[in-house]
């Protein structure tokens, strides 16, 4: 099939324009959300022009993940994406723009859903550094201030995590910076 040859179209406005169309098919359901996500999630691996990983990873995964996809599947898909951008993309080490690395970790964030990836989010915060979900340390990675509000607001919803925890993680995190966010 065409989407086992996307990735050696050169230009990546035409890749990103490819995306853009397939996402078309499936509104007019011309293709499921399952296919959708296969594609992306197969083609993500070894994507590397930030446009089209941008295009992606804002747009199309989640949209697709949102609205096509059946709720009984919805953590799954969630689940799936998380360990592609961290274990697949990110540990990969071919992403080498600082800004591409945040925009894949942000989109990662977005993705953790279930407590083991909530309680790496922890894990993730308290040592200030990134690894996979198998403990390898993702090299050159820096942890924004904004990742770690996000960070923050992502393990409040765990269900499993201490509230004692989680508190401690908001006073730590309202030391750092004094924002209304916090107060």
């Amino acid at each position: 099939m065409f989407e086992e040859k996307l990735g050696k179209i050169e230009d990546s406005m035409s890749r990103k324009q490819l995306y853009n169309i397939m996402f078309d098919m499936l509104k007019h359901h011309k293709i499921s959300g399952a296919q959708l996500l296969d594609i992306c999630t197969k083609q993500m691996q070894g994507e590397s022009a930030q446009d089209v990983i941008a295009d992606v990873l804002r747009f199309v995964i989640p949209s697709c993940i949102k609205s096509y996809i059946p709720l009984d599947m919805y953590m799954k898909y969630h689940n799936d994406i998380f360990e592609l951008l961290i274990d697949g993309i990110l540990s990969s080490g071919t992403i080498k723009g600082e800004s591409t690395q945040h925009l894949i970790f942000d989109s990662a964030l977005i993705s953790a859903r279930n407590e083991a990836h909530l309680k790496l989010l922890v894990d993730w915060y308290e040592s200030g550094k990134v690894a996979n979900t198998k403990g390898k340390e993702i090299q050159g990675f820096t942890l924004s201030l904004k990742q770690k509000h996000s960070m923050i607001r992502r393990i409040w919803a765990s269900a499993t995590i201490p509230l004692e925890k989680k508190q401690a993680l908001l006073d730590d995190i309202s030391k750092t910076e004094n924002s209304d966010w916090i107060e």
